[in-house]
Parts: C-alpha cells; structure tokens; sequence
C-alpha cells in the first residue's frame, strides 16, 4: 500500500474514532441531541461568508437560518462539514468580534464552541477546579481554554481571554442563572455597554451563530466522497 493511502487510511480511522467518541459523549450529556455526522450534499454546497487562514465561514443570519440553541446550532454546522467557530488566537477572536459588530443589533449575542465541562465525571478532575474558571474549553478542536481569570494582552498568535467585565451578576463567567448552568459561550454585542466581548449563557437559549470548516469532517466527506467539490 502506498504511503499516501496508507496515511488516508489512518486519518479516517482517527476521524471516525474522533466521531464516535464525541457522539456517545452527546449522548450522555443530559440527554442533548446527539452529534450529527456530516451530510456529503449539505457540504458540497454549503454557504461561505468569510475566509481565513485556508478555513471558510457561514454565518447564520446570512444564511437564512433560524437561531438555534447550542446544540442545535452545532449539528447545523457539523451537518455542513463545519463546527462552531472557536477564537483561538487573538487575530481571530478580533476578526470574529468585527463580523458580530457588523452583523448584529446591538444587545444580541451569538453562539460559538466555547463550552463548560460540567457534563459527565471528567468534568471533575482536580485540574479543572474551580470550574468556572479552570473549566472552559473549545468544543472545536477539543482544545481548553485559558483559566477565565487569567489577565492576557493582546498576541496575534496566540489564545486570549476576552470575557466581559460586565453582566447581570458582574464579571464574566458569572454563573448568574441559579436555575441551570450558563455553560455556554457567545459573543455579545454591547449587553452590559461593555463592547463586543464574551459571555457566559445558557445553552438552550436559540441564538444566531458562527461556523467555521472543520478539517477533520471535510476528510471524513472526502474520503467517502471521492471527486466531491468540497
């Protein structure tokens, strides 16, 4: 076997893992609906707004699509070959925060794939304590995110914290809704009069969102779909 289909072979395998896994932890995550896998036409021909770095964007609004809670909004990006947008560096977090200045009404908020470990026994590691503030990380690419707490200056290349200073409880992640975890991450456009910064909200709430490519569906779909624009 070649090296080249021997190397395709291994990446679908990881992706197919990578697939399962996050699906049977959707499944146990309170009974939220389970990850979609990615639907080869929906791919094909999904919309793309913004490009960056190689990676194309949908945005909800401009796509006509309804506002959805966080997990909804997940498989409407997964079904396309994409997942919520994650701002893991500061340039991206400043074009992200642009694009939601521009396309919102000021005291909106949008989904992105920041997300609470508050879902299963993982969640209660003892490096993730506290957990509102150890605790976040990018859905998409499984990535965590810096403690919330943590001062950072602005780096182009590198992951920042930009939550608000401001919300009904005070700072971000305040936790403010007694009833149900805020273990949902969005971009808000001035809530508090603080700017575009992020919030912490509860992930049933329906809102617009942002979606990014995600590599690993994309080669999934490709694999399986030989010859497909994608």
């Amino acid at each position: 076997m070649a090296d080249s289909q021997l190397a395709m072979r291994q990446t679908l395998a990881v992706t197919v893992a990578v697939c399962a896994a996050l699906a049977a932890l959707a499944s146990a995550d309170d009974n939220k609906p389970q990850l979609s896998l990615p639907k080869a036409n929906l791919c094909s021909n999904r919309q793309k707004h913004f490009f960056h770095r190689g990676h194309s964007y949908l945005f909800s609004w401009r796509a006509n699509a309804q506002p959805e809670t966080w997990f909804h909004a997940r498989n409407y990006c997964r079904d396309r070959c994409m997942d919520l947008v994650s701002m893991e560096t500061g340039e991206e977090n400043e074009l992200m925060k642009n694009i939601v200045q521009e396309g919102t009404r000021n005291g909106q908020s949008i989904w992105t794939s920041g997300r609470l470990c508050n879902f299963n026994d993982d969640c209660k590691r003892p490096d993730l304590n506290p957990i509102r503030i150890n605790g976040w990380f990018w859905a998409t690419p499984r990535v965590r995110m810096l403690p919330s707490d943590q001062k950072t200056p602005f780096s182009a290349n590198r992951a920042v914290n930009d939550w608000s200073s401001a919300g009904r409880c005070g700072a971000q992640p305040d936790q403010c809704d007694n009833r149900v975890d805020e273990a949902c991450m969005t971009i808000g456009n001035n809530l508090f009069g603080d700017g575009i910064k992020w919030h912490d909200e509860t992930c049933h709430l329906q809102k617009h969102f942002i979606c990014e490519d995600s590599d690993e569906l994309i080669n999934f779909v490709r694999f399986n779909n030989r010859g497909l624009n994608l």
